[in-house]
């Protein structure tokens, strides 16, 4: 029997291999990913713009610290325990009619505890139980809301340390007694600065800004004034007399 050649009209199956299969496969799956995935990012969009918008708002003052403290250290170092405590007692008296002398109440001024040690002799890059010198300190603290008088005797100082007396003397620290007063106003007034600002951004979308929906306050800021340093946890500068307090709140609104 003779067999018939195929026509050449009659059309050929066609084989696919396998790698042109899995390239068809992975074109399907992925069409469909693309599609979930549109849908969730639209949903998350909408979602997110529903949110509202997060604004931060920010208000300052500057004020004039009240309170002054003032730390004082007498030191004396002598061959006998005595001598170092007489010593010591010699400084305070002399810091003291100093301050006194100078307006400073004398209730104004506190006295710590009188401490001591002893020093013992090294040698050779080790400590031996023989006695070098004893050593006698003690700090006076004074507290004061007069705060132009303690910056005029801190400046003026040197007439003291010019007898010869044994003490070191901090810069005074100054403080503001009224900042408990100040942060409620403060923090009104940095929501109020936070819904300007979001007015002002939500007007370009042609959006309206309604209530909000969380208020969150940043660490407040005791600042010297005209400074930009911040802190992620807040600051006191007690170095200056003229100071800037600074508050910020992220206030959440609603958007329509």
């Amino acid at each position: 029997m003779t067999a018939t050649a195929p026509d050449a009209t009659t059309p050929r199956p066609t084989r696919r291999g396998p790698s042109t299969l899995a390239t068809i496969a992975a074109a399907v799956i992925l069409a469909a990913g693309l599609v979930v995935g549109l849908f969730a990012v639209g949903d998350g969009l909408a979602q997110r713009a529903g949110d509202g918008v997060v604004v931060t708002g920010s208000a300052r003052v500057d004020v004039t610290a009240d309170r002054a403290v003032w730390t004082i250290n007498a030191y004396e170092q002598a061959a006998d325990l005595a001598s170092a405590v007489r010593g010591v007692d010699r400084s305070i008296e002399t810091v003291t009619a100093y301050l006194t002398g100078g307006g400073v109440p004398a209730d104004a001024i506190e006295l710590e505890a009188l401490g001591t040690s002893t020093n013992y002799v090294w040698l050779d890059g080790t400590q031996t139980s023989d006695i070098a010198s004893y050593a006698a300190y003690r700090s006076l603290r004074v507290r004061l809301d007069d705060v132009a008088l303690i910056d005029r005797l801190s400046r003026e100082f040197g007439v003291v340390l010019e007898t010869g007396v044994g003490v070191d003397a901090w810069a005074p620290e100054y403080y503001v007694t009224s900042l408990p007063d100040l942060r409620p106003q403060l923090l009104e007034e940095a929501v109020a600065d936070a819904l300007v600002r979001a007015e002002s951004m939500v007007e370009v979308t042609g959006g309206t800004v309604g209530e909000v929906r969380a208020v969150r306050s940043g660490p407040f800021q005791v600042s010297t004034r005209d400074s930009v340093d911040v802190s992620d946890y807040g600051m006191y500068d007690t170095s200056t007399i003229e100071k800037t307090v600074t508050a910020t709140v992220s206030v959440t609104f609603s958007v329509g």
